[in-house]
């Protein structure tokens, strides 16, 4: 059985009969995860451009030749652990994520040192860019079901009904059907919906406010959902 709090009134949504056996495949790659590692290569691309006009005498200060030639390496094989990242290696997360954790920490105690001011941090774009993305990934790579794609776990259908309906609001509740088989679709705000084909019934303070299932002879009211569940937000 899987139970939907909706509002903050004591409803529960139980719909029964509704199978979690075997989760299923959820293959497809995050959105975020491709836009994050072109940004990532980026920023490392335009360090290593920079490397190269130490190295060839360029306007830039210059370096030491074996330490530019480190930098230089070392760069190089971020771009092996970002490429690794993309193909979604779950160490080449854990990678990123330390990576963002040092640079929000070192941005942060900077910020502190001089009061809170952003302005010195926001005249240099490329250095606020990488704040702003160090701190998005340290959310990002945490959320659930990004670390269930890098780390290779199938999601369930439980867990993604939960990412895609929770915070929304009821807006519609409609009944379709041939009479022998009843089908009824559960709307919410952004275009998410719930299509049940089986059993539902709404409990409120723990008694029965409606059964989908009810017994052909007893007639009832199927305007009666809506008015229960309509303007209500999901909860749990």
């Amino acid at each position: 059985m899987l139970a939907l709090q909706l509002g903050s009134a004591d409803y529960t949504v139980q719909i029964v009969r509704f199978k979690l056996a075997a989760p299923f495949e959820d293959p497809s790659r995050p959105k975020g995860v491709g836009l994050t590692a072109l940004a990532l290569g980026a920023l490392i691309l335009i360090n290593f451009i920079r490397g190269l006009f130490h190295l060839f005498g360029g306007n830039l200060a210059a370096l030491p030749l074996f330490e530019q030639l480190f930098i230089r390496g070392g760069e190089c094989l971020e771009l092996l652990l970002i490429w690794n990242y993309w193909k979604g290696q779950d160490w080449g997360r854990i990678f990123v994520l330390l990576w963002s954790f040092v640079v929000a920490a070192r941005e942060l105690s900077i910020l502190i040192d001089r009061d809170g001011s952003l302005v010195s941090l926001m005249s240099q774009p490329v250095r606020f860019f990488h704040a702003l993305l160090a701190m998005f990934l340290l959310y990002f790579l945490n959320t659930r079901r990004v670390r269930a794609w890098f780390k290779k776990v199938s999601a369930t259908a439980a867990s993604l009904i939960h990412q895609q309906l929770v915070g929304k609001l009821c807006t519609a509740v409609e009944k379709s059907g041939d009479g022998s088989v009843d089908v009824w679709r559960l709307a919410f705000e952004h275009d998410a919906e719930l299509i049940l084909h089986c059993p539902w019934r709404i409990a409120m303070d723990d008694n029965l406010a409606f059964a989908s299932n009810t017994a052909p002879e007893i007639p009832f009211d199927e305007e009666q959902p809506l008015h229960l569940l309509q303007n209500l937000r999901v909860k749990a």
